[in-house]
């Protein structure tokens, strides 16, 4: 007997409930069914999180016309480099797969990539209009650590992987 259950990974599922009375067709139709779900959700995952990134670079290239004194505290608008870095710095994040919540503007001048989850855990990628960029992960109790965004590719992909980490609930460790 064939019965549809949706198990706990909200994936739905067809179970032959007396499997050793089940027919050849009915196993291939349960192993077609299990790849077109699968098939079918990986696609929409992907799909959503393309919408999102393509979201934010958008918002990256309207940051381009924030004017000067945007928050009204005086801060400079994010220059041209750095919005540039911050878009490089975007398609980065997009092949690790790791996208930020937000885009904003910084304070200090340039572009902020911010990142939360659902634990203590956050994190902000900026670019400066000084041309530099920068890593900051820090938690709620207030512990942080600070990176510079590196040069080489592989760095980065390790800096990716401990920021991925970090906001899985990894915690910091204390000096």
């Amino acid at each position: 007997m064939l019965s549809f259950a949706p198990p706990d990974t909200n994936v739905p599922t067809a179970a032959d409930s007396f499997e050793r009375t089940s027919s050849r067709d009915l196993q291939v139709f349960d192993s077609q069914f299990r790849e077109i779900v699968h098939s079918s959700n990986c696609r929409s995952q992907f799909l959503t999180m393309y919408d999102m990134f393509k979201r934010q670079a958008n918002l990256l290239t309207q940051l381009s016309s924030v004017p000067d004194d945007w928050n009204g505290y005086g801060s400079p608008a994010p220059s041209a480099e750095a919005i540039g870095i911050a878009k490089t710095i975007l398609n980065t994040l997009w092949t690790e797969r790791l996208l930020p919540r937000r885009v904003l503007p910084s304070a200090e001048g340039g572009v902020a990539l911010v990142f939360s989850s659902a634990n203590e855990n956050r994190a902000v990628i900026e670019t400066l209009n000084s041309n530099e960029a920068f890593i900051l992960i820090y938690d709620r109790s207030g512990n942080s650590r600070t990176f510079d965004w590196p040069g080489s590719r592989q760095v980065q992909h390790e800096y990716l992987l401990s920021l991925k980490d970090h906001l899985k609930g990894a915690r910091l460790a204390v000096a």
